[in-house]
């Protein structure tokens, strides 16, 4: 969902979207309030696109954010050693 360029207060940022990402939607503001209404309340037929096994990236994410098995209830989860490095 991307704003109209031509209605926008900083077109830029709508016309970089509309280049690089491909949209579903590109409407005027006064329009996208009542869109994402209309999409939030209409129920969505899930895909099947085979059995697709989640990518190697998606695993190590899962993994990075699952508390490990044996930390106790109310203590945070143990990740690693923090880096100092932000």
């Amino acid at each position: 969902m991307v704003e109209d360029p031509a209605d926008a207060l900083c077109p830029d940022m709508p016309r970089s979207a509309l280049e690089y990402v491909q949209v579903a939607h590109r409407v005027r503001l006064k329009e996208l309030g009542p869109l994402q209404e209309r999409l939030v309340v209409t129920p969505v037929k899930p895909r099947v696109v085979g059995r697709q096994r989640p990518s190697q990236q998606m695993e190590a994410e899962v993994k990075t954010v699952t508390p490990e098995e044996d930390t106790v209830v109310g203590e945070p989860p143990r990740y690693g050693k923090p880096s100092h490095l932000a």
